[in-house]
This record gives C-alpha cells, sequence and structure tokens, in this order.
C-alpha cells in the first residue's frame, strides 16, 4: 500500500518513526509517497511532551482524519507518545483512528496495519509500557540526510521532574548494549555514508546504569571513535548531576567526539531547583560549568531553561538572568512551563500567569541574545571544520562543531564546489545570532 508519514516532537521520536518505516516499508514492501493525498495509509508520530505539543498532535490527528475522508486514505494510524498518555480514550476521541500504538510499543506497528486491513471488529490499541526490545536489528529507513544520523541509546527515564510526564510515556531507563550501538552506527556509517551521529536518549549520562552497574558514556564513546569512516560523535540530553570527570575526559581526548555537551539545566535557582525535583543550586551550576569548560578545552555547551515555574518569585528568575550571564553558555533554549496533567506541578501552588510567564521568557531570550552576539563576534578571524548540510549553485551552509543540526546555529559560505557531507575549513568573517558567516579555506 501507498504509505505518507508525519513525524511530530522530538530527535528521539524521529528515530522511532523510522524504525516503524524500516518494518513497513523494508519488511512488508508497503511503498513511501510525498503527498498525503496520494496514500492509502496515514501515519502519524506524535508528541505530547508539552501542552502546547499535545494540541499540535491532536490539530495534526483532525488535518489527516479530513484527509482520510476526501483522499485515498483507507487507513490512520498514530503513533508515539500521545497515545501512551491518554491511550485508549484516543480512540473514543477520534472515531476516524484506526489504531493507536505507544513509544513503548512502536515494533508492533505492522501488526496494527495488518489488523486494521483485515477488517476485525476492534481497532488495536498497543498502548502498555513495557520494557523495548529495541536493537541494531531493528529494520530503519532513515529521514535524515545521508551524512548525519540520531542514534537513540537508551529509552525511558528514572528522574522524578515534577514538571515532566515522561516516565509515565516511556517507562524506566533502558540502555541497550554498547555492542549493539557499535553495529548500528558501523552499518549507518559503512553502509549509508553517515559522517555524523547524535546520541539520544532521555538522559544520557546516565547510559549503561542499569547494565554495567555504572554509568558507560565513555566506554561507549571510545567504542564508537574506533569505527573508521565515521567523523563526528555528538552527545545529546546529559543529566547534569552525572557528568563524571571519565565522561569529561573522553570528550577531551577523543578526536572524532564533539567538544559540545547538550546539557538542559532548566533553572539556576535552588528553591525552583528543588520544587522542580531535579536539585542543586546556582552555585552548584557554576562550578559544573567552570568544570567542564577546564576539562575540554573550546567547549560548546547548550542547554534549555524553564521560566514561570509554580513559585518562581521575581527574586528566583533573576538569579537565573544572573546565571546566564555568568556561564555564557554558547547556545541556550527558553520555554514557558506548561502545567502537565498527571504531573506533580500540576498541583503546585502558586502558579504563574500565563501573561507573566510570557514577559519573562522575552528577557531571558534577550540576555542571552546580547551573550551570542558577543560570542559570534570573537568567532570573526577563526577557523573552524564545517560539515556541509546543503550546497547550491551559489553557496553553501553547514555546521561546526558547536551545533546539533536543525538545534542550533550554522555556517554559510558564498560560492560553490562543496556538497553534503563533505568537511570543509572555513575561516569566519561575520556573525548573526547563532548563525556565522565564512570564507572556504579548504
Amino acid at each position: 500500500m501507498k504509505l505518507a508519514v508525519v513525524s511530530l516532537g522530538c530527535p528521539k521520536n524521529l528515530t522511532d518513526t523510522e524504525i516503524m518505516l524500516g518494518k513497513l516499508l523494508g519488511e512488508d514492501g508497503h511503498e513511501l509517497v510525498q503527498k498525503e493525498n496520494q496514500a492509502e495509509v496515514l501515519l502519524l508520530n506524535t508528541c505530547s511532551f508539552l501542552e502546547a505539543s499535545r494540541k499540535e498532535s491532536k490539530d495534526h490527528i483532525r488535518k489527516l482524519a479530513k484527509q482520510k475522508k476526501r483522499g485515498k486514505c483507507k487507513y490512520l494510524l498514530v503513533a508515539g507518545c500521545l497515545p501512551g498518555r491518554e491511550g485508549e480514550k484516543l480512540l473514543d476521541e477520534f472515531p476516524e483512528v484506526d489504531g493507536i500504538v505507544s513509544s513503548q510499543e512502536i515494533e508492533r506497528i505492522s501488526e496494527a496495519l495488518r489488523i486494521v486491513q483485515q477488517g476485525r471488529d476492534t481497532r488495536p490499541a498497543f498502548v502498555k509500557a513495557h520494557a523495548r526490545n529495541f536493537d541494531e536489528k531493528a529494520p530503519r529507513m532513515k529521514l535524515t540526510a545521508p551524512h548525519t544520523a540520531y542514534v537513540k541509546i537508551s529509552e525511558g527515564c528514572d528522574h522524578i521532574c515534577s514538571f515532566c510526564i515522561i516516565p509515565k510515556i516511556r517507562g524506566r531507563h533502558q540502555s541497550r548494549a554498547i555492542e549493539s550501538i557499535v553495529a548500528e552506527v558501523q552499518n549507518l556509517a559503512l553502509n549509508m555514508g553517515t559522517r555524523e551521529v547524535n546520541l539520544v536518549a532521555q538522559d544520557s549520562t546516565m547510559y549503561g546504569q542499569d547494565l554495567y552497574g555504572k554509568p558507560a558514556l565513555d566506554r561507549l564513546l571510545i567504542a564508537l571513535a574506533k569505527i573508521d569512516s565515521l567523523r563526528w560523535i555528538r552527545i545529546m540530553y546529559a543529566y547534569p548531576h552525572q557528568v563524571t570527570d571519565s565522561l569529561l575526559a573522553t570528550i577531551a581526548s577523543e578526536r572524532k567526539v564533539c567538544k559540545y555537551l547538550d546539557l538542559p539545566l532548566q533553572h539556576a535557582s535552588g528553591t525552583i531547583l528543588v520544587r522542580m525535583r531535579r536539585g542543586g543550586d546556582r552555585r552548584y551550576l557554576e562550578r559544573l560549568v567552570g568544570r567542564i569548560r577546564e576539562s575540554i578545552p573550546g567547549v560548546s555547551i547548550r542547554s534549555t531553561f524553564m521560566v514561570g515555574f509554580p513559585g518562581e518569585k521575581e527574586e528566583h528568575f533573576q538569579e537565573l538572568l544572573g546565571f546566564l550571564r555568568e556561564a555564557r553558555l554558547e547556545r541556550v533554549g527558553f520555554f514557558a512551563y506548561s502545567r502537565e496533567e498527571g504531573s506533580e506541578g500540576e498541583g503546585l501552588p502558586d502558579q504563574i500567569s500565563e501573561k507573566e510567564k510570557q514577559v519573562r521568557l522575552q528577557m531571558a531570550y534577550q540576555t542571552q541574545s546580547e551573550i551570542l552576539e558577543e560570542i559570534g563576534q570573537r568567532m570573526i578571524g577563526k577557523e573552524f571544520e564545517v560539515l556541509i548540510d546543503q550546497a547550491t549553485p551559489h553557496g553553501a551552509v553547514g555546521r561546526s562543531y558547536m551545533d546539533a543540526p536543525e538545534i542550533d546555529g550554522s555556517v554559510w559560505f558564498k560560492g560553490n564546489g562543496v556538497s553534503p557531507g563533505d568537511f570543509v575549513l572555513g575561516r569566519i568573517v561575520g556573525a548573526s545570532g547563532a548563525d556565522l558567516q565564512a570564507v572556504l579555506v579548504t
């Protein structure tokens, strides 16, 4: 059958979509089409981390349901975090949906489609939260450019952050074996032309704790760095309290590991971090950032912060801004607290108004914008290795080690002669926000 797919949310979701397509196309022989109105099967992989993402997912269900009525579509399947969060209630709310498959059950997507094709009376609802059985043997159809890929190293999370419901949706933390991940990356590098892998998880620094008795991300990095045709290895979603000296030493010493660390900190006020069930305080985070910078010269630190958490007073918010000015992180994202149903934060007192959240959000972005402008100016005149993502007859755009794909900034070149997947040397001649302008050196 002809199938079209829509994938929402984070890179972790994208890897799930690639596995589902691997099963549906590679194993079952269905055909992928780009236009939804040509599809007999519509597959939507959803996100529901925040209320805004849940709304976006449901809006997409409505859109695809309309497409099902007026197009060639016979079956509409919904997968991912939203089925994991709402279960069979989703089928009641959207009678146009033929079956649902949660993030914990994506390996059963083929079974779900076969059931609805056979016209059975009940619509499949595969939503149990159990241990995922995923390894390097899982079929996969890559949706990213050939030279880059996301690789999921673990599933689930054991933390109990009061603003988050991910553990309820994706289950407990479960690491993949080092051998399984290495085999997958070897296949990507040798058979698909992948030069850059971005390691993703709910908590990447917890990787290996359940299998080896202690965190083993450093061991994994060393093993991956031995793959000859691989050039860059990037770490995403590192939880701050498990950043070990051994991990920092490995990032610093392994040439293929990008001097980049994605470290979601969420806040800098000790009072708010305790209410978030994260722990630590501004002094702890400043020492952590200092330790990372001392251990890894030239490191680029990326983080995300939440504003408007229940009980966040002006003094707490100002402490966050003070931390930003002190830490001067290279890449930062912000989002306003969302009161999530089923989370501990939903019932906390002293909720902040939406209007005040937006005011603080804009102030945070303005503060970081000033820091980013200063960082960009310091880049001018320096030379960086750049991975080309796109090329046209008039120019090219790529990324330095400081930039994860589709998340951070870009490096822009004028002229031609390069192709996607090339590594080039560029000299920075201008900066605008997180984006840099460069001239080709080699």
